[in-house]
């Protein structure tokens, strides 16, 4: 699987004095960058790591981490409009995302369902998408239709045994009387 950062709009002030790639596990801690004062890590894969660690070597502590073409800060739209960009570019070869509005929201909204797919609970999802409330992350990540299927699949159907008797009454105070 390619690794990526998802496009999360809070990445946009982040600064290379934020930033801390380590060796032994690639993490992504970013504190000052929230309201809040919050740090948040960011699991990577190695290879996003070292691309990132690439990307910010040799550059002064006070630039932002992401830069725009013209070596500024990018911007929430920045972002937005790259990922429209890629978007139309991929429904090139992948025609259902011509219908498809794609943004970084719907993004970070794919990745919860991907990692609540995958069986991940729901809470480690919660603390990914730097969730404090639970009830926030289930807005993301509500069940869909496939993964009801699989859960009713792994159940075994309950034994039904054949009415034997009259034949039921029609209406409801009749299947209430034959119950």
């Amino acid at each position: 699987m390619e690794s990526f950062i998802p496009p999360d709009p809070c990445l946009c002030t982040v600064l290379l004095e934020h930033l801390r790639i380590t060796t032994t596990f690639p993490y992504f801690p970013l504190w000052k960058a929230f309201h809040n004062g919050k740090s948040r890590q960011c699991p990577l894969w190695k290879l996003t790591a070292g691309k990132l660690r690439g990307l910010v070597d040799h550059r002064p502590s006070a630039q932002p981490v992401f830069l725009n073409r013209h070596g500024q800060a990018l911007t929430r739209y920045g972002i937005h409009t790259l990922v429209e960009r890629y978007a139309q570019q991929a429904a090139l070869t992948t025609p259902t995302l011509r219908t498809k509005r794609v943004s970084p929201h719907t993004i970070r909204h794919a990745t919860a369902m991907a990692l609540l797919r995958s069986g991940v609970d729901i809470n480690t999802i919660r603390i990914w998408l730097g969730h404090v409330s639970l009830q926030t992350t289930h807005l993301y990540a509500e069940s869909d239709l496939k993964m009801k299927a699989k859960a009713l699949a792994r159940c075994e159907a309950p034994l039904l045994e054949e009415h034997k008797g009259p034949a039921p009454r029609k209406g409801l105070i009749g299947f209430l009387r034959n119950l």
